[in-house]
């Protein structure tokens, strides 16, 4: 059985956003991880802050790594944290407006935003029976 356990997710999130940071480091990006940062802190959800030198776009990231994407061929959207006591997943509380999402066996980044994953979920949504 697959450890899920917070320590291991935690294991694999900190390679995921290592790999994040160099991919964005050899595009030009200057980039500030924040993610374990006390202003932003964990609730915001956002990992790192990039900007393109020269240019006065800034993007908020939230990195995720998943390690068995690519047996099953899906994305876990989060969008309950604890399905019992009803805590919204990262999907709903996620202040950040970009995501990079890692299939970790094969080392490749995915990279949307937080509005096209929004239209994605709302087109794909699963309906309730009448």
């Amino acid at each position: 059985m697959k450890d899920y356990s917070k320590r291991e997710t935690n294991i694999k999130g900190d390679k995921g956003e290592q790999w994040f940071y160099d991919w964005c480091c050899s595009k030009g990006y200057v980039v500030l991880k924040v993610g374990k940062d006390d202003f932003l802190g964990y609730e915001s959800g956002i990992d790192f802050i990039t900007q393109i030198v020269g240019s006065d776009n800034v993007a908020k990231w939230d990195v995720k790594c998943d390690s068995v994407m690519h047996n099953t061929g899906n994305m876990f959207i989060e969008i309950y944290s604890d399905l019992d006591k009803k805590e919204l997943g990262w999907y709903y509380t996620s202040k950040a407006k970009n995501y990079c999402y890692i299939d970790e066996y094969n080392e490749i980044l995915y990279l949307f935003t937080k509005k096209s994953l929004t239209l994605y979920m709302e087109e794909f949504q699963p309906k309730t029976a009448i």
